[in-house]
């Protein structure tokens, strides 16, 4: 079995993330897209991650205060969340990454670490659909761990691309 892509049209040289899903969804493909910025994570609290204002790329999402991404579109919406932090862990402790729709838990992955020691902890890659009013309704990151000490996301980001109505 093989596959094909069809190219209707090349257009003029662009760089970054905007070439790429223009290139693979089009130009009136509705995504936004955030990396993290550093954010201290206890042990033992979920914490809303901090979205880098500088990284931000759009096209019908805007990134709204206190580390939102807010769809302007109604509709239903492909996310995907990915973090990773740096800290000294415990022996088998827990990270979890959370969708957070309109401040409250939408869905959540979790995992288990065996390692103990100063290293780079990779937070469960987390994905969803969610559904967007495309007024009101607004999505965040979120972690949490058990390690028993602070970790600092230090990497990462969101995304979103609306997939229907």
């Amino acid at each position: 079995m093989s596959s094909k892509i069809l190219v209707d049209e090349i257009v003029g040289k662009t760089t970054g993330f905007a070439s790429i899903t223009n290139g693979l969804i089009g130009n009136s493909a509705i995504y936004g897209w955030n990396s993290t910025d550093t954010t201290s994570v206890s042990s033992n609290s979920i914490t809303i991650a901090n979205l880098s204002t500088t990284n931000y790329n759009s096209n019908g999402i805007t990134a709204g205060a206190n580390n939102r991404l807010i769809p302007t579109h109604a509709g239903k919406y492909f996310m995907i969340i990915l973090a990773q932090a740096s800290g000294t862990g415990s022996s088998a402790y827990t990270p979890a990454t959370y969708i957070y729709k309109n401040g409250s838990s939408f869905s959540s992955r979790s995992g288990i670490r065996s390692y103990a020691g100063s290293s780079t902890l990779d937070f469960p890659a987390h994905m969803a659909i969610v559904s967007a009013n495309g007024s009101s309704d607004y999505f965040q990151m979120a972690v949490w761990q058990n390690s028993g000490n602070t970790f600092s996301v230090n990497g990462g980001s969101v995304f979103m691309l609306r997939v229907g109505d």
